[in-house]
C-alpha cells in the first residue's frame, strides 16, 4: 500500500467516523431538553461544530493526499529517531496517567514535564527545573484559584 493510499484511507475514516458521530451519537446522547432560542447555548453546539470540523479535516486529508505528489523513498531498516520519540511520549503518557492517582496531578506534572524535556533533548538543570515548577503549579493554581476546579490530590500526604 503506497503513502498516498494510506493518506486517503485515513481521511476516509476519519470522515465515515466523524459522520458516524454527527449523525447517530450526538442527536442520541447529548441531551437538548427544550428549543433553545440560541444556538451557541445548546448542549449539542460544541460537540456539533467540533465534529464537523473534524470531518473537514478529513476531507482535507482526502484532497491534499490526493493532490499532492509523493516522493520515492527507500524502506527504513530501522526506526528513526522521531518514531522512537513518538513511542517514548506513549509510554511517558501513560506512566502519566498511572501516577496521577497516586502522586496527584502537580506532582505527576512536574515528574512528567522533567521527562518530557529530557526525551526532547534539554540537558540545561536550571531549565528543567524552571519549566518543570513554574508551568504545572501555575495551571495548577489556576484550576484551583481562578476556574474553582477540584484537582486530584493523590493518596501521598504531600
Amino acid at each position: 500500500m503506497t503513502a498516498k493510499q494510506k493518506d486517503v484511507i485515513l481521511g476516509l475514516f476519519v470522515v465515515l467516523a466523524f459522520s458516524f458521530v454527527y449523525i447517530y451519537v450526538i442527536p442520541r446522547e447529548v441531551p437538548v431538553l427544550s428549543p433553545v432560542t440560541v444556538e451557541a447555548l445548546s448542549p449539542d453546539f460544541w460537540p456539533k461544530n467540533i465534529t464537523l470540523g473534524i470531518i473537514f479535516l478529513g476531507v482535507f486529508q482526502i484532497v491534499y493526499a490526493l493532490a499532492r505528489t509523493y516522493p520515492q523513498r527507500e524502506p527504513k531498516t530501522q526506526p528513526s529517531a522521531g518514531q522512537s520519540k513518538t513511542a517514548l511520549m506513549i509510554g511517558l503518557f501513560l506512566a502519566y496517567c498511572i501516577a496521577i492517582p497516586f502522586l496527584g496531578i502537580l506532582l505527576s506534572s512536574v515528574l512528567g514535564m522533567i521527562a518530557c524535556m529530557l526525551i526532547f533533548g534539554e540537558r540545561r538543570p536550571w531549565v528543567l527545573t524552571l519549566y518543570a515548577v513554574i508551568v504545572p503549579l501555575g495551571i495548577h493554581m489556576f484550576l484551583l484559584k481562578v476556574a474553582n476546579l477540584i484537582i486530584p490530590k493523590g493518596i501521598l500526604p504531600f
